[in-house]
């Protein structure tokens, strides 16, 4: 994840399944924005998106 804006639906999958497989190990919002360079309220904001685009 590179930190750009995406409106693809595939891509934001891709980074809601990230987050969800991160998620699943155990680790906190905070603690995946973390390692992935983003902050805790984008990481909510992809997981919301997909919600409602899916």
């Amino acid at each position: 994840m590179t930190g750009r804006r995406t409106t693809d639906p595939e891509e934001l999958k891709r980074r809601k399944d990230r987050i969800l497989e991160l998620r699943r190990a155990g680790l906190s919002y905070t603690v995946i924005a973390q390692r992935l360079g983003l902050s805790w309220t984008t990481i909510r904001k992809i997981v919301r998106a997909t919600d409602e685009q899916i």
